[in-house]
């Protein structure tokens, strides 16, 4: 199993620069522009699922949206289960592949590098990173998300890693454990998805009460329940609630 720390993507995009940009002993020989793409990057594919196997950090999963531009906003979306790459392109189809918006996001299913990605979490911030280098994008509308251990993870990465995200989404999602000054001091002013499927007897009484446990800390909290679905979605799941969540943010 691989784990990342933080600071891999800022030596992963120096590398690729070529030129220390702080040496400016010669003046003819410029460093690159900052928010110039390192070369490894793999070419998006426009309204496509791409599969990114050959980057620093992948695997991933990213549906790039069909027009690129400067202000597209990403998710960041995490998987159940084992987080596998098999688990991950289902996790696309089933919550999000359906929505009417999602031709305008750029979508990131985060995958295990070995058999679990719940033992990954903190390679998640690092793979944003990687993809806001590649393919750009608003890096003030960027949003994590998850879905059972999925949403376990997005939560958790949310309290340590907030500076990158502006919303948290789960469907469903919670915290292990309750740390109120953690909590507050990661969502303030960012807003939070509480989302839970009506027949799911093994969440929804968890999702509720952390709603109303936002709600008291004055957390802007929505509690969304999916009409006639369980933890797992079917093929009648409407994802247009998550993305008009993303669109408002």
């Amino acid at each position: 199993m691989h784990t990342f720390s933080v600071p891999l993507v800022a030596f992963l995009i120096c590398s690729a620069c070529g030129k220390d940009a702080d040496d400016s002993s010669n003046p003819d020989d410029t460093a690159p522009a900052e928010d110039t793409p390192p070369e490894w990057c793999e070419s998006s594919i426009p309204g496509g699922l791409h599969h990114v196997m050959t980057h620093p950090t992948a695997p991933y999963w990213i549906h790039h949206p069909f027009e690129a531009s400067d202000d597209v906003p990403t998710v960041v979306f995490l998987p159940g289960g084992p987080g596998t790459d098999p688990t991950g392109e289902g996790t696309y189809r089933m919550f999000l592949e359906r929505g009417t918006d999602v031709k305008k996001f750029r979508v990131v299913i985060v995958t295990a590098t070995d058999e679990d990605l719940t033992d990954e979490w903190d390679r998640v911030p690092v793979v944003t990173d990687e993809v806001l280098a590649c393919y750009g994008g608003d890096r003030d509308r960027v949003h994590i998300a998850g879905t059972s251990n999925g949403g376990l993870g997005a939560f958790s990465i949310m309290l340590t890693a907030y500076e990158r995200y502006a919303t948290l989404l789960g469907c469903p999602g919670l915290w292990e454990s309750w740390d109120e000054t953690a909590i507050t001091t990661a969502l303030a002013g960012r807003s939070v998805f509480n989302g839970v499927g009506e027949l799911d007897a093994g969440w929804k009484s968890g999702v509720q009460q952390t709603h109303e446990q936002l709600l008291d800390l004055g957390v802007d909290s929505v509690y969304v329940e999916f009409p006639k679905q369980g933890h797992i979605p079917d093929e009648t799941f409407d994802p247009d609630a998550l993305f008009a969540f993303w669109s408002a943010h």
